[in-house]
């Protein structure tokens, strides 16, 4: 299924945030696609989260792994183009990446093994 840019500009303006360049262009390019276990999601799963999810609040989730961990940007950050993992168990989020062409680089490198 693919993503439409009017979908992202929509879910901008709904959600008052930006999507940094290069993910926008990865969610047009893949769409909701996967890559073994990495899964990018679909625009009704793309928001930011909300003040239950703690120190998380206004991330913006991009992509999960096969446990249901999320890969999210924090688009009012100094660096918006940084990754973060966000695990629900144990709970807990980092930075992962620079930014989304080195996630997608560690996962090559990586064997497309995310685990």
């Amino acid at each position: 299924m693919s993503i439409k840019k009017e979908s992202l500009d929509k879910l901008e303006r709904e959600y008052q945030f930006e999507f940094p360049e290069d993910i926008k262009e990865l969610l047009l390019s893949l769409a909701c696609g996967s890559i073994n276990d990495l899964h990018f999601l679909h625009t009704d799963m793309i928001y930011p989260y909300d003040e239950e999810n703690g120190a998380m609040n206004g991330y913006v989730a991009i992509a999960t792994d096969i446990l249901g961990n999320y890969f999210a940007f924090n688009p009012n950050s100094d660096n918006p183009n940084q990754i973060y993992y966000y695990s629900h168990d144990p709970l807990g989020y980092g930075v992962c990446a620079k930014n989304v062409t080195k996630l997608l680089e560690a996962f090559v490198n990586s064997n497309f093994d995310i685990l």
